[in-house]
């Protein structure tokens, strides 16, 4: 009987215990049903959210590798990067576009100059658009390699400090870069006399204006408009002085009539036989 008697104490202990808890959550009660709730749409939000960036993703990079199949895909990759900004598929196409810009600068730097240059110059721009923004260290190396070669080419004294600094970067805050051994060859280049002579020359160098780009006349060069008569032009010859062979407005002399030369007679034996004679055809019968 006591021990019947002490469970229903413990019983009765238990729940006035409940029950204080139970009133004293009773004010608490739709605040913490709130929190409940907004926990679940929280769940829901996240997961609609990270499908919608899931498809937007997988929108980028079917955008990116259709544009870099094309012949010149500097217009679509600039716009990529614009719409998908703060993605990874805006990052790449920003890198992409600055090495396009870089390869099309170094290429056409003994052609074109300034263009060269102003390309040269939106490539690093690009590099450093890059490195502002992404954090991957596989996309780190690469941005400042390209933004050590577009310092590079670019020839000033100040770049190329720029680029001597970057390439040592290279090794330092990523030494298993597959750029260390390229950036830290072009960083001891840049330390010889040989390429600062090289680069000096390079800043003094005006390339030859193209033909067909004079004003006014597509196509032709200025002294090619004169008339030969009043000089500026020389033509060539391509007969030498001393050739025996008549020059260009010789008179070809004259043969005496008593002087020509004798006509070689053809041996009676080397003769062609005559024509056998002709068989006459027979004539008709009425």
């Amino acid at each position: 009987m006591k021990t019947e008697r002490r469970h229903e104490l413990q019983k009765n202990q238990l729940a006035d215990s409940l029950a204080h808890w139970i009133d004293a959550a009773k004010p608490y009660s739709r605040a913490a049903l709130a929190l409940v709730v907004a926990a679940v749409v929280a769940i829901f939000a996240w997961g609609y959210l990270s499908n919608q960036s899931s498809r937007r993703a997988a929108d980028g990079w079917n955008a990116y590798f259709s544009a870099i199949g094309a012949r010149d895909p500097r217009t679509e990759l600039t716009d990529i990067a614009t719409r998908y900004a703060g993605t990874d598929v805006s990052t790449w196409s920003r890198l992409t576009l600055a090495d396009i810009e870089l390869d099309q600068g170094t290429t056409r730097l003994f052609v074109e100059k300034k263009d060269a240059r102003d390309e040269l110059r939106k490539a690093a721009e690009l590099y450093r658009a890059v490195l502002l923004e992404s954090r991957e260290p596989m996309v780190l190396d690469r941005a400042t390699f390209g933004l050590a070669r577009a310092h590079e080419a670019l020839g000033t004294p100040e770049t190329l400090a720029e680029a001597r600094k970057e390439y040592r970067s290279i090794g330092e805050k990523w030494p298993n870069s597959p750029y260390v051994q390229d950036a830290t060859q072009r960083a001891n280049d840049l330390d010889k006399a040989s390429t600062k002579t090289f680069y000096d020359w390079l800043a003094a160098y005006e390339p030859p204006r193209p033909l067909g780009n004079e004003p006014g006349v597509p196509g032709a060069r200025p002294d090619f408009l004169k008339d030969p008569l009043e000089g500026g032009v020389k033509l060539p010859s391509a007969i030498d002085d001393n050739s025996s062979l008549p020059k260009l407005g010789d008179e070809p002399a004259e043969t005496p009539a008593g002087d020509a030369p004798p006509v070689a007679e053809t041996p009676a034996a080397d003769a062609p036989a005559s024509a056998p004679a002709e068989t006459p055809a027979p004539e008709a019968t009425p």
